[in-house]
């Protein structure tokens, strides 16, 4: 067996290298073969934890805590998460439902956040008994410019300061955080 030493490939003619039939090309280390807009890594958690809120403050989403080191700084994170929620009576004629911001954690800095006066998750209720429930999901694509860890997370709060439950396992399937690294 040789070895071929090269920094660079280029084809003799055309736009096309192949690779013959039966044969293979294998990268050694994890991150061997990085091209544009690829995932070069996932990281996934299931969030187990059942959260209670009903404050209109934010605080932290336990379970959702998730950490990549990105391979190199022009990378994309790609951010995806879901959460199963459930909104009790409260007030009449108020708007009742989650309030959910995604954190990066590490910086203490928001990405992406409901906001008191915003009107993502909920419902209007004209009395005070009527409940609801659902299940969100939603995305974020983050430029941390870094190879150093780092790490995300979820806090939450309630729009109407009822109590909104979280992830309650027998209410609905519980909640999860995705990151994939996706090379530029």
């Amino acid at each position: 067996m040789s070895t071929l030493f090269v920094n660079n490939l280029n084809t003799a003619s055309g736009t096309t290298i192949t690779i013959p039939t039966g044969k293979k090309l294998v990268g050694t280390d994890a991150n061997s073969f990085i091209a544009p807009n690829h995932v070069i890594q996932t990281q996934f958690q299931q969030a187990t934890d059942r959260v209670q809120k009903a404050s209109t403050s934010f605080s932290g989403f336990t379970g959702y805590n998730i950490t990549i080191t990105p391979t190199s700084a022009s990378s994309k994170i790609l951010i995806t998460y879901g959460y199963h929620w459930y909104s009790t009576g409260h007030t009449a004629n108020i708007w009742r439902g989650p309030l959910v911001r995604l954190m990066n954690v590490t910086t203490d800095t928001v990405l992406s956040s409901d906001t008191n006066g915003g009107y993502g998750d909920g419902q209007y209720f004209t009395d005070t008994t009527t409940r609801m429930m659902s299940y969100s999901q939603h995305q974020f694509l983050h430029s941390p410019n870094t190879t150093n860890a780092i790490t995300y997370g979820l806090e939450v709060a309630s729009k109407a300061g009822n109590l909104i439950d979280f992830n309650r396992s027998d209410y609905g399937r519980q909640g999860y955080i995705r990151l994939e690294e996706i090379g530029q």
